[in-house]
């Protein structure tokens, strides 16, 4: 991603100096809330750590080197300073800013400077949870480490991308049901909140649109394989095409095999070729 950098403005100061604050006031805030009981923890050592941020010395020490903890120092001392200027980079549709500070990694001070937008507070958990294989799920107001999707995790995404529509794709994961049916690609929306590589794997995936309905009461249903052909997730689930794009794009394939039939349709209602 292209790095620029700008004057930061007074909003934009106002809103880095925050997080600053907040995370100077409860630095372990950014420690992962555990939802199983591991024998060993990761985020154990990594607390031992952020104890010893409580001295200034070693704050200032620690911030001039790399890695998640130089980032979080990094940005704890950005409290007391002046923000002049400021990096920005592209994601998704806003410019997301940050102060750039010594050699710490633009990405970890991008995501811990942005701690309060769950999505782009992950970011700086990527490396971690894919060393240590740990699945991570981030919520407006902390992280949760888990074995498996926590319900208040997916409630939360289910509230998030709420889809009222009659046209869906519908994502199960466990007991709990995802809708999609926005302007954008919801997986890869509701990724940005997750670490979780088994995703795929576990998922169940169908899909509701409106194509045809029955007039007749046919012994045998000669658009049945046309109307109940399962649908290609691929492109869907590699983010290429928006929700609405794949439900047209199965609608028209559905309406395609349909014209080859020798049926009678009417606004939308087939008549068989009974008729």
């Amino acid at each position: 991603m292209p790095i620029k950098i700008r004057t930061a403005t007074k909003q934009i100061e106002k809103r880095i100096i925050k997080v600053a604050n907040d995370l100077k006031s409860n630095p372990y805030k950014i420690l992962p809330e555990c939802a199983d009981n591991c024998p060993s923890c990761y985020f154990d050592k990594l607390k031992k750590e952020i104890d010893k941020l409580k001295n200034e010395k070693y704050r200032e020490k620690i911030a001039n080197k790399k890695g998640f903890l130089s980032a979080l120092a990094s940005t704890i001392l950005l409290s007391n300073q002046k923000i002049p200027h400021v990096a920005f980079i592209r994601v998704g549709e806003e410019n997301v800013y940050y102060a750039k500070r010594g050699k710490v990694e633009d990405e970890l001070l991008m995501s811990i400077q942005n701690w309060d937008k769950p999505n782009l507070r992950l970011i700086a958990y990527q490396k971690i949870a894919k060393k240590k294989k740990l699945n991570l799920f981030s919520l407006p107001d902390k992280i949760i480490c888990s074995k498996s999707p926590p319900e208040e995790f997916i409630n939360f995404l289910q509230k998030k991308f709420l889809c009222d529509e009659k046209e869906y794709i519908l994502i199960k994961w466990g007991e709990k049901e995802i809708r999609c049916c926005g302007d954008k690609n919801t997986v890869a929306e509701m990724k940005q909140y997750f670490y979780y590589p088994n995703f795929e794997k576990e998922i169940e995936m169908n899909v509701k649109v409106n194509t045809v309905e029955c007039a007749n009461k046919c012994k045998d249903c000669i658009i049945k394989d046309a109307i109940e052909q399962k649908a290609d997730y691929i492109q869907y689930l590699r983010g290429i095409i928006s929700d609405k794009k794949f439900l047209d794009n199965y609608k028209k394939k559905i309406m395609w095999k349909i014209e080859k039939k020798k049926v009678l349709i009417i606004s939308g209602k087939c008549y068989g070729n009974n008729v």
